[in-house]
């Protein structure tokens, strides 16, 4: 979650309400919060996967072209990739 002046923004919900307008491409999020229970959320959230911030860069780079191919051979590889940071639940 990160907190602008609106108010709080969680990854989640911004996913949802993209999911909701039609987008079909590669979105992620990216969070400390990376045990089971939270991907699965995120997944549910519509998420095409969770990227833990304790990734280096070689490990986030690496994980995000597997999901690019991934993406690719199943026909959506032109679509943009959103990237989502959250913060740690409080």
């Amino acid at each position: 979650m990160d907190r602008y002046k609106e108010g709080p923004v969680l990854g989640t919900d911004v996913i949802e309400s993209i999911r909701a307008t039609g987008f079909k491409g590669l979105m992620f999020i990216r969070s400390v919060n990376d045990d089971f229970e939270s991907v699965n959320m995120y997944r549910r959230s519509g998420a095409t996967a969770s990227l833990s911030k304790s990734f280096t860069l070689e490990e986030l780079t690496s994980a995000l072209r597997i999901q690019y191919q991934r993406a690719c051979i199943n026909g959506f590889g032109w679509h943009i990739c959103v990237i989502l940071c959250t913060r740690l639940r409080t």
